[in-house]
């Protein structure tokens, strides 16, 4: 939704081989390939995006694993970013990853992309440790592990800044119910 110029940054995969008589894949089938922590092969950004960096690349400057920035320039080999509430530019390159073609297959693949995603939301393991201004919470399913409620209430300064999606059979006169996950024995 966001106005201007929408970019699609398009990942260089190839298979890495061991051996001359590796079988040839696809390219379109290697670009549909996806690994854990790994951008997909078409990356859509436009200024003003917000975006999660997918690895650590310059531990001193805060450009980490998870770190949220903001893209204030893109060009093929350079995305520049600023951190929220910063001046601070940054210029994030493409770097390389490579990963299974299929869990548990020899095939590997090499993709060079940008190490961002797009991060309009995020999980409540991600938010662990951050302030944030105001928090929508989902909960139309449980959460499904001790303290998973207590993190994602407690990302903001005051309660009037957060919204909690429940279904409407978890309330009742006007107050939203949910089920906390608690294991007494960490407690005592």
């Amino acid at each position: 939704m966001l106005e201007g110029q929408l970019h699609e940054l398009l990942s260089a995969d190839s298979v890495d081989r061991e051996d001359e008589d590796s079988l040839d894949a696809d390219i379109q089938i290697v670009n549909q390939a996806t690994g854990k922590g790994v951008p997909d092969h078409v990356l859509r950004l436009r200024i003003g995006s917000v975006c999660l960096i997918m690895r650590n690349l310059n531990i001193a400057d805060g450009l980490v694993n998870g770190t949220k920035v903001i893209v204030t320039a893109i060009s093929p080999r350079l995305i520049t970013v600023r951190m929220p509430g910063g001046n601070q530019l940054y210029g994030i390159p493409r770097i390389i990853f490579k990963f299974a073609m299929v869990e548990g297959s020899p095939l590997r693949i090499s993709r060079r992309q940008f190490p961002l995603m797009l991060a309009y939301a995020m999980s409540g393991h991600k938010s662990q440790g951050q302030t944030i201004d105001y928090v929508g919470v989902d909960l139309r399913t449980d959460c499904f592990t001790h303290g998973q409620l207590y993190v994602l209430l407690s990302r903001v300064r005051s309660p009037q800044d957060i919204v909690v999606l429940v279904p409407e059979n978890r309330v009742h006169a006007g107050v939203a119910y949910v089920k906390n996950i608690v294991y007494n024995e960490l407690l005592l």
